[in-house]
């Protein structure tokens, strides 16, 4: 069962790193750029090996090298730049196989790297919140003119951490409301996922302009309990180690995800449903090289005829092109999205792309 004021819902937007960029978030290659000035990995030669190789300050191919990496424990061939073997009977201590010795190395990075993402995205810092603020106001006050918010919620995928929207709804008091599958537990101070509260939203249940939010790769301030079923959200975000009672519900960058579990699977799941019917799908900053929300935007694509893609971000000519490589038609606007210079000219495409598509009649 889907909620159809999602599904049907006229205009989609799909939110990026470019998206929280103007708001101090770094871009993956950026972060690459930040880790070399961070002591865990300024002096980490195989840090530098992975990085240093054509097309290797990428966040993504950092993270998939150090799995690849980390998965080697299970080696235990000599290692050949050792010497030969103690005589029996030493009391020296041979040295572990070196395959066995960088599977180490790169589980300890492995960690490193995911905290230092934490870290990096875990909130928006307060003097970015009256800009943050400022420009998804005008953003959204766009949006809306074409929609009926008695009828039809905005609709948000993103695959950011951060808390962006959930900070601008929060700005933005009984102006905006926000929806994100999380509802309050009694006699608790967290809040519990459950699919059913998106499958039976309604929009007629308040006055304020509706927002519904689908953080496809989770957020810093998600969890899932290791010892029983469920999802919580805090009001805090907080960093958990992989043996902790509670893990950090967040998927790492890669480009080859699988998201079969919630409440990733849900969100993508209501990705390729709302795409299927929207007339309008504007994207800020987001490159689809997540191959789980390209072959849903693909999918989607072919089966809706009137659906039209819309993408805000500098380099929006070579993301089209290679859209259009893939089967899916996209128009570019080339600006830098939160830029106030820049604000008029990109916001004036959304309203023409609204107004000429077929997103009133909806």
């Amino acid at each position: 069962m889907y909620n159809q004021p999602v599904v049907n819902a006229p205009v989609v937007l799909f939110l990026g790193a470019g998206a929280s960029k103007p708001f101090g978030k770094m871009l993956m290659g950026e972060f690459v750029s930040h880790l070399e000035n961070l002591p865990a990995f300024a002096g980490e030669s195989l840090f530098r090996e992975i990085v240093n190789v054509p097309d290797g300050r990428d966040l993504e191919h950092l993270f998939e090298e150090l799995d690849e990496w980390s998965r080697k424990g299970y080696c235990n061939e000599e290692d050949p730049f050792r010497g030969p073997p103690a005589p029996a009977g030493s009391l020296a201590v041979s040295p572990k196989p070196l395959a066995k010795r960088l599977a180490e190395r790169a589980s300890r990075m492995q960690e490193d790297l995911r905290q230092a993402v934490f870290n990096a995205y875990c909130d928006i810092p307060p003097g970015h919140k009256p800009k943050l603020v400022q420009r998804f106001a005008a953003l959204f006050d766009v949006l809306f003119k074409q929609l009926n918010p008695k009828k039809s919620p905005l609709v948000i995928f993103t695959t950011n951490y951060d808390p962006a929207v959930e900070v601008f709804c929060q700005e933005r008091p009984g102006e905006y409301s926000l929806c994100d599958g999380f509802v309050p537990q009694p006699n608790a101070a967290s809040h519990a996922w459950h699919r059913e509260s998106i499958d039976h939203f309604q929009i007629e249940a308040v006055s304020s302009r509706r927002v519904v939010l689908f953080k496809l790769h989770g957020s810093t301030n998600w969890f899932k309990s290791r010892d029983r079923d469920g999802f919580v959200k805090s009001d805090v975000p907080i960093y958990t180690t992989r043996h902790g009672t509670f893990e950090n519900l967040l998927i790492y960058p890669a480009r080859r995800k699988v998201a079969l579990d919630d409440p990733f699977f849900t969100g993508y799941d209501y990705f390729q449903r709302t795409l299927e019917h929207c007339k309008l799908c504007v994207v800020i900053g987001y490159s689809f090289r997540d191959y789980d929300a390209l072959s849903r935007l693909r999918s989607a694509s072919s089966y809706n005829p009137d659906l039209r893609l819309l993408a805000l971000d500098p380099q929006a000519q070579s993301l089209c092109k290679s859209l259009a490589d893939r089967g899916v038609t996209a128009e570019p606007v080339p600006q830098y999205f939160g830029a106030e210079k820049f604000e008029p000219d990109y916001l004036d495409a959304i309203q023409r792309a609204l107004s000429t598509s077929r997103v009133a009649a909806s």
